[in-house]
């Protein structure tokens, strides 16, 4: 077993990890990805979310040749979904082109893995800079994404409007590097990001917080029409 420990910048509730043969990141919001209320995932990238807002969070990455555990009574949330990578290696991203943390390589390297992401903290509060969190990675096939435990505000929103969704189209090995690295932006280096390549319209919704909602939505609000052109 690998693990190592960072201290991650959160803004916008997120941070990313990202493979190191992606080449950049993926245009947004996500497309046919695995998702489990708190993650989502596409070949090479995923997108993790957080109870904060906006501070620093603890985060311990763990990678094992098998499945090494969870103590379910030390979280909160727990969620389980598939992740392809395409070269074994990855790093974490901050939101907006910030720090980019290296982490250790996956035991398997290139391949489809199990990611468990566990939130541990007031995750309701979204001013409360104090959650914990784990990422453990272990070689697995595809899989049905999951949710085990969902006791917080945060995931049991996103649930709310986004059920579990298992794609295949993200856990297929056959043509996924080539599509991932076609579709990733490459203008800069893979631990940074300026400004995302938005995708198809994202539909209107109304929230205090402009910037977050206009790329990826708000989970506990009420979805209208898709803007207009």
């Amino acid at each position: 077993m690998t693990e190592a420990t960072v201290q991650v910048l959160v803004n916008y509730s997120q941070f990313y990890f990202v493979d190191n043969e992606l080449g950049g990141l993926p245009a947004l919001p996500l497309e046919g990805a695995n998702t489990a209320g708190i993650a989502q995932t596409v070949p090479g990238f995923g997108i993790l979310y957080t109870g904060i807002e906006y501070g620093r969070c603890s985060i311990t990455v763990v990678t094992e040749e098998g499945d090494p555990g969870c103590q379910e009574s030390s979280w909160v949330d727990i969620v389980e979904v598939s992740f392809l990578s395409l070269s074994g290696t990855l790093h974490i991203s901050e939101w907006g082109g910030g720090k980019a943390h290296d982490l250790p390589p996956l035991a398997a390297g290139p391949g489809t893995y199990r990611l468990r992401y566990c939130a541990s903290g007031p995750s309701g509060d979204p001013m409360e800079p104090s959650d914990t969190f784990i990422m453990q990675f272990w070689p697995q096939p595809p899989a049905p994404s999951t949710v085990v435990k969902a006791g917080s505000p945060n995931t049991a929103a996103r649930l709310r409007s986004r059920p579990p969704v298992t794609s295949e189209a993200a856990t297929t090995l056959s043509e996924a590097t080539g599509a991932a690295r076609s579709t990733a932006h490459t203008a800069h280096s893979p631990a940074r990001w300026d400004k995302p390549q938005l995708g198809p319209p994202v539909r209107r919704i109304s929230s205090t917080n402009p910037v977050f909602d206009r790329f990826f939505g708000h989970p506990d609000r009420h979805e209208g029409p898709p803007d207009e052109q």
